[in-house]
């Protein structure tokens, strides 16, 4: 797999490459885009329309940089009880998966998305699938 880095801003609707590409190995070429987003630290403005609408974004986005269309699909890292029911369904409708991160201690999603990222690059190179990560955080941990 391959590690694909970009700092994205909402408020413009654009993404700024930070150079890896999603190219594998040997050339292969991605299977799947798997979104890691830490929604707590980087949620989408109040202001914008809808989920819906950044998703589709994002999707556009990945789809010009790679050249090709992908499946993509996105785990979401917040505590569900702060997310609007309206975000909740237009998540649903995305196929976005919520991972519940109830706990108020520092870095808890950061923890939990780095926990499921390793479990899901374990399980690929078993499958020897060529796959590609984006990692949306406000955390400069990362």
């Amino acid at each position: 797999p391959t590690l694909f880095v970009q700092r994205a801003s909402f408020q413009t609707e654009s993404i700024n490459n930070s150079s890896q590409t999603m190219n594998g190995h040997n050339g292969k070429k991605a299977q799947k885009v798997m979104i890691y987003w830490d929604y707590e630290n980087c949620p989408i403005p109040t202001r914008a329309t809808s989920f819906g609408n950044v998703w589709n974004v994002l999707k556009r986005k990945i789809y010009n940089y790679l050249q090709y269309e992908v499946q993509i699909k996105a785990k979401i890292y917040t505590p569900v009880g702060k997310l609007h029911h309206k975000v909740k369904q237009q998540m649903d409708i995305c196929s976005a998966l919520i991972i519940d991160v109830p706990s108020r201690k520092p870095e808890a999603a950061d923890k939990t998305i780095l926990v499921d990222l390793a479990l899901d690059l374990y399980e690929w190179k078993g499958h020897n699938i060529c796959n590609a990560v984006v990692l949306i955080t406000g955390d400069k941990d990362f």
